[in-house]
C-alpha cells in the first residue's frame, strides 16, 4: 500500500542461528570475489564457519595459532599438504574476542574487498 513503510530487503539465504548467519554470509562473499575459501578463525586456530576448500581454511587456522605476533590485518602465502594459497585476514571489531576473517585465493583486491566485506558484517552478526 502507498504511503506505509517497506520492510528492508534482506539477503538470503538467512538465519536466525548466528553460525549458519555467518556461513550464509562468507559464501556469499566467496562466491562474489571468486574466493576458493573464507573463513571465521579463533587466535587459537579453531575454526568457527567456512565456506569452501576446508584445506586451506585449516592450513590458516594452523598458521594463526603459531603467530607470535597479533595481527590487525595480514597477507601472505600459506603452505598446506596439497598446495598453497594466497590470503588475507583480518582481525574483527568484537570486544573480548580475538577472531579473524580469512579469505583464501583469487586475486588479491578481491580479498581484500570480500575480507573487509566479511568482517563488517560478521561484527554486525554478533553484535
Amino acid at each position: 500500500m502507498q504511503g506505509e513503510p517497506r520492510e528492508p530487503i534482506r539477503r538470503r539465504p538467512q538465519s536466525d542461528n548466528l553460525t549458519q548467519a555467518v556461513r550464509y554470509l562468507l559464501a556469499a562473499c566467496r562466491d562474489a570475489g571468486g574466493l576458493d575459501a573464507m573463513a571465521l578463525v579463533d587466535r587459537d586456530g579453531l575454526i568457527l564457519a567456512v565456506a569452501g576448500d576446508l584445506e586451506a581454511c585449516q592450513a590458516v587456522a594452523v598458521r594463526l595459532a603459531d603467530m607470535t605476533f597479533e595481527p590487525a590485518s595480514f597477507r601472505g602465502l600459506v603452505l598446506g599438504a596439497d598446495g598453497h594459497w594466497p590470503m588475507h585476514l583480518q582481525r574483527l571489531a568484537v570486544t573480548g574476542l580475538a577472531l579473524y576473517a580469512c579469505a583464501l585465493g583469487g586475486r588479491a583486491d578481491d580479498r581484500a574487498r570480500q575480507v573487509a566485506r566479511a568482517a563488517a558484517g560478521i561484527e554486525r552478526i554478533l553484535a
